[in-house]
């Protein structure tokens, strides 16, 4: 603090001398002017002083030289004497009247150095004061419990600047909850707290507000093993589900209370299932999810085994004990029942199941469904053969594997054809039906594949937790990937059936959902069904769907005569005796080109549209879905008095031969002489000309569009078996060298390959090799 204040103090030592000097110089200037001026008056007085003295002097100068006492001369000596004598006088005057000041010591200067011992007892007191009154600051801060840091200021401003900044973003962060105190307590005396209604349990429950706030759907477990952090903050207690959460929680409350409306707290049970072939890793990804998210894992056996331990004496166990001590395996609808019982368990309602390798059949699929029991998203582990029989392998060589046996390379190959046999069906299932099928890379890591299931799981489980939510507060919820069925959605269709009720209000147009597939952009509404026509409209139905519905919507869906509906044309006999109207027009262009006789475009008769008992044709697909969206503005159309002659087809028979090829053969020839090209066929014992002949005329005949699925199909499978035996040559020259091996040490297809040339060789001339 010295060197800034000794700095000032310099500067205004030297602003003061300044003022002095600037002060001096103007009194030197004015003293300069007043003497000069009296020097002109004393100049003028000399003058006509002398001047008289001079008309005296003459006078007597005159009278003396007639009297003859002097000389010419003499008096002009005189004359310069007395005028230094005068110039002398005027000197002395002036010295006299303007007598020089004499430069006053100011005695209020202060020297630097006693200016320097003053500003540093100056800088001690104020230290001294602002000490006192911060220690002061200081108890009262800590009275109310404000947080206080202490940042060393001798380093550099930035770095002091950083210091400060770094410390501060704490309060900053959480600027919401600086005067907010949460003190964490353990889950003992929290339970005391609670039992004896000293505070009360928040509206959480036991839901952690901090892993709701970061998107974590999942109730937490409370157990042992998954012990809670409890914490008061005014006259609540919450329970968070680590330690870090609560130190977040104790750090900003407000916003994870404030934001609590956004987090729907709703107990959703976790329904999966792990599928995949044997030794896939189902059985420990279903584990994973039964440890950290506390569901209830379930296969075929384990329903079984808990219904014989734990129902015994029920009519269930019985008819499953008749079965196994008969020799014989539970049958399908026992173990579907067996399933049922044991899903009726406490945890199973509130955590949830995942179902370990089960489904495994057609049969059990719809049982299961017959019963209620779809899960909300089944997992398939996709693993190549080779990876499976070296997992069993491996296996196998386990030294705590009680029957090594049933995971012998036979056991494991009749397994894995079994799997493949049901597993396609099951898929497609869940793929078709539900839409709630994830496959997933077995091979990779078992963390990568624990997330990624997880995540899934936690997506679908959030998804069903905001629809829960919506519904109950009665407004529109999206009902993507709910596992619903076609047939369950067709049944609770709203008014609009499965056009969109947001463009027909907003903008009158009926679009027509039913071609979409899947239930992405659908919704329910006051249990009703809705389809929208894609993500901007579905965005606006859930703002706001009771505008979009009766009682509050204006417009309302057109009865079924009044509906545009497509037609093919093989079903345009069966509307004989309606005719197209406007003669085969596309009244879309018609209209678009303001009815003019330009814009008459004949219509495509594979663009059909039938509205008010009338047929329209178009000219493309854009223009069949204007009409299909506004059929009012198109349907009462009339043609021109004048219309375009009409447009006879050529026959290309009478064509010539340039132009028949053109337009009968160009395509295909072109692309079977390209195909020849890019293959290059050479068949044994053939020149290379005939092979490329052969080669373009089996792919003529593979890929005439004229021909039958039958007859191409047949030739193609020729094609492919020329392109095989054309290949022969280039094996044989890798295979074959110059020196003779033996059979053990040849190539594994060596004979073949010569066997297969020899024999074509013998078929060569055979007339019905190519025609047949």
């Amino acid at each position: 603090m010295l060197p800034p204040k000794l700095e000032k103090w310099r500067e205004r030592r030297k602003q003061k001398n300044d003022i002095k000097q600037r002060n001096k110089e103007k009194s030197q200037k004015k003293r300069q002017e007043a003497m000069e001026k009296r020097r002109k008056e004393l100049l003028k007085e000399n003058e006509e002083a002398r001047n008289e003295r001079q008309e005296q002097r003459k006078a007597e100068r005159q009278q003396r030289i007639e009297d003859g006492e002097i000389e010419e001369g003499d008096e002009e000596e005189e004359e310069e004497e007395e005028e230094e004598e005068e110039a002398n006088d005027i000197e002395a005057i002036l010295a006299e009247e303007f007598e020089e000041e004499e430069e006053m010591e100011d005695e209020d200067e202060e020297p630097e150095e006693d200016a320097i011992d003053r500003l540093k007892n100056d800088i001690n007191d104020v230290y001294d004061g602002d000490l006192n009154s911060l220690d002061a600051v200081k108890d009262v801060l800590e009275e109310m419990l404000i947080p206080r840091f202490v940042v060393e200021s001798g380093k550099k401003p930035h770095i002091v600047r950083h210091y400060i900044t770094k410390s501060l973003r704490y309060l900053i962060e959480n600027r919401r909850s600086i005067f907010e105190r949460v003190y964490p307590v353990s889950e003992k005396t929290a339970a005391r707290l609670l039992t004896t209604g000293y505070k009360h349990l928040s509206s959480f429950g036991r839901w952690c507000p901090v892993a709701l706030y970061d998107g974590d759907c999942v109730l937490p477990l409370a157990d042992e093993a998954h012990p809670t952090f409890p914490a008061v903050y005014q006259s609540f207690v919450y329970f968070m589900s680590s330690a870090a959460r609560r130190d977040s929680f104790a750090a900003d409350p407000r916003r994870y209370l404030d934001s609590s409306a956004k987090h729907p707290r709703v107990v959703v049970p976790i329904r999966v299932a792990v599928l995949g072939p044997p030794k896939s890793g189902k059985t420990a990804l279903a584990s994973r999810f039964a440890k950290d998210l506390g569901l209830v894992r379930l296969s075929a056996g384990d329903a079984l085994r808990r219904v014989l331990q734990e129902q015994r004496k029920t009519s269930l166990a019985k008819e499953i004990n008749r079965h196994l001590l008969a020799g014989g395996v539970a049958p399908e609808e026992l173990v579907v029942r067996a399933v049922e019982t044991v899903l009726m368990d406490t945890r199973t309602s509130v955590r949830g199941y995942v179902f370990d390798g089960f489904p495994c059949s057609m049969r059990q699929v719809k049982l299961l469904t017959q019963h209620g029991i779809v899960p909300h998203k089944v997992f398939l582990l996709n693993v190549d053969h080779q990876e499976l029989m070296i997992r069993g392998t491996n296996d196998r060589l386990r030294t705590d594997k009680p029957y090594v046996m049933h995971d012998s390379a036979q056991v494991l190959a009749v397994k894995l054809a079994c799997y493949r046999k049901e597993s396609d069906p099951v898929a497609n299932w869940y793929r078709e039906q539900h839409r709630s099928l994830c496959q997933l890379d077995g091979t990779q890591s078992k963390w990568l594949l624990w997330e990624t299931a997880l995540a899934e799981a936690k997506k679908q489980t959030a998804h069903i937790q905001q629809y829960v939510y919506r519904v109950r507060r009665d407004t529109a919820a999206s009902i993507a990937d709910m596992c619903i069925t076609d047939r369950e959605f067709l049944a609770r269709l709203g008014e609009y059936r499965q056009y969109c009720p947001v463009r027909l209000q907003a903008h009158g147009e009926l679009v027509d959902c039913s071609e979409t597939p899947g239930l992405n952009y659908a919704a329910e509404f006051r249990g009703r069904y809705y389809k929208c026509a894609g993500p901007n409209e579905l965005a606006k139905f859930l703002d706001g769907a009771a505008k979009f519905v009766p009682p509050l919507a204006t417009r309302l869906l057109p009865t079924d005569d009044l509906l545009p509906k497509k037609v093919l044309q093989s079903a345009v006999r069966s509307k004989f005796p309606m005719q197209l109207h406007l003669q085969g027009y596309c009244p879309v262009t018609f209209l678009s080109g303001k009815q003019r006789y330009e814009a008459l475009v004949p219509g495509n008769k594979d663009l059909l549209v039938e509205y008010t008992d009338r047929l329209y044709c178009f000219s493309d697909e854009g223009a069949r879905d204007c009409f299909m969206r506004k059929p009012e503005l198109y349907w009462d159309l009339q043609l021109p008095a004048k219309l375009p002659p009409l447009k006879n087809p050529t026959d290309v028979t009478k064509l010539p031969i340039p132009g028949y090829l053109e337009q009968t053969l160009a395509d295909a020839l072109r692309n079977a002489m390209t195909a020849a090209a890019n293959f290059k066929p050479k068949y044994p014992f053939l020149s290379q000309d005939r092979s490329a002949a052969i080669y373009i005329g089996l792919h003529l005949r593979a890929y005439n569009p004229s021909s039958p699925a039958y007859t191409k199909q047949k030739y193609r499978r020729k094609l492919e078996e020329f392109e095989a035996q054309c290949r022969i040559i280039q094996q044989l020259g890798d295979s074959m060298t110059l020196k003779y091996k033996e059979p053990s040490k040849r190539p594994p297809k060596l004979d073949v390959n010569l066997e297969a040339f020899q024999k074509l060789k013998r078929q060569i001339d055979e007339p019905a090799l190519w025609t047949s």
